[in-house]
């Protein structure tokens, strides 16, 4: 004897799943909650998926090694938290990468300090082979700042060179590289 078309389902609901029908409706299938199916061959069920965890992308983050930060939510401060517990009382996020700036430090021809211009992207100084607007680019000044406070979380300075891709501009005037 063949076991029924949908005996393993049959077994979900007597063990407690919740089993949904395909049903035509205005003439377009939806899937409808069915408390006591009627298992027709001709009729095509499922177990009703479960429904996300509200933090779901959260979670999957934590549990990928990424920082959660929770606030309440009558709060405006955002706080770390080791180990989420994932309550309705207030809101929970992936910590955001701080926003990395790059500028260029160095002498203008008059031997005047010039800070250049800023970029969001390493690439764009990397593509153009130079710091940005700066005669004598002697240092990349890096400014790691928080994204809400925009507060400077670190700052270093490197000096360009061919390891880390930033190339000293060539003042053409004077056919030396700074």
């Amino acid at each position: 004897m063949e076991p029924h078309v949908h005996a393993a389902l049959i077994k979900q609901w007597a063990d407690g799943a919740e089993i949904e029908m395909k049903f035509l409706h205005n003439g377009e299938y939806v899937w409808v909650p069915v408390r006591y199916p009627g298992w027709s061959p001709a009729s095509v069920y499922r177990v009703k998926p479960p429904i996300p965890h509200r933090w779901q992308k959260e979670i999957d983050a934590f549990n990928a090694g990424r920082e959660i930060e929770f606030r309440m939510y009558d709060s405006l401060a955002w706080v770390t938290v080791a180990n989420p517990l994932w309550l309705s009382d207030g809101e929970y996020r992936i910590k955001p990468e701080p926003v990395v700036l790059y500028l260029s430090v160095g002498r203008t021809v008059q031997g005047s300090v010039h800070v250049g211009d800023a970029t969001y992207n390493r690439s764009v100084i990397e593509r153009l082979g130079r710091p940005l607007k700066c005669w004598s680019a002697n240092k990349i000044l890096r400014l790691e700042l928080d994204p809400d406070t925009l507060d400077v979380i670190s700052a270093k300075t490197e000096k360009p060179n061919s390891a880390n891709k930033l190339k000293p501009w060539v003042n053409e005037q004077q056919g030396e590289a700074s």
